[in-house]
């Protein structure tokens, strides 16, 4: 699916959207904060009533490899206690093939433990992870109910290459020394 719009105020936008997945059994609610605006640094944490949700602890942008995300799965406005918290990167279709393809080859048991890890939620709902590479991560808290259709809140999170990146050579100029000028006399 593709979406478009026009993001016409300063601070964060928050789009949601919800998606139910027949081939899977699971109904899937997605939030991701656009951020528009130097220094305009409001609105990412802010909730948007999904049956599922994800509200991050940090703010959800200029994240770089390595950080750790943390945040709190809801599910009907309370914490989701004890949940499984999937963390995966996304790769194009082709990069995803060949990634799926080479972990069945290595590991044809149980494919997907390394390329989609997972965690648990506390008591409270919050969870935490170390986001280790640079790319747009994928992070979802699912309920599991008695009866009926999972239901998954996902966070997606961007992830960019440590800043400033260890390769970088910083060069300073030095200042050109004074030229002196001197009198001789006869």
């Amino acid at each position: 699916y593709k979406a478009s719009f026009t993001v016409d105020q300063y601070g964060d936008t928050i789009v949601g959207v919800k998606y139910e997945d027949v081939d899977e059994d699971m109904i899937d609610y997605t939030k991701a904060v656009i951020h528009c605006g130097e220094e305009m640094w409001f609105g990412w944490d802010s909730m948007v009533g999904q049956e599922t949700e994800i509200n991050p602890y940090m703010r959800p942008y200029g994240m770089e490899e390595g950080f750790v995300f943390a945040g709190q799965a809801i599910y009907n406005g309370e914490p989701l206690a004890d949940a499984d918290v999937e963390i995966e990167i996304y790769h194009d279709l082709e990069a995803g093939i060949e990634i799926v393809e080479q972990a069945e080859e290595l590991y044809p048991y149980d494919a997907p433990m390394v390329f989609t890890r997972v965690t648990k939620s506390n008591a409270d709902g919050e969870f935490m992870y170390t986001l280790d590479e640079p790319g747009i991560w994928f992070v979802g808290a699912t309920m599991e109910p008695e009866e009926g259709q999972p239901v998954r809140g996902v966070f997606i999170v961007p992830v960019i290459e440590e800043f400033p990146a260890e390769e970088a050579e910083i060069v300073v100029a030095e200042e050109p020394e004074a030229e002196t000028e001197t009198e001789e006399g006869p």
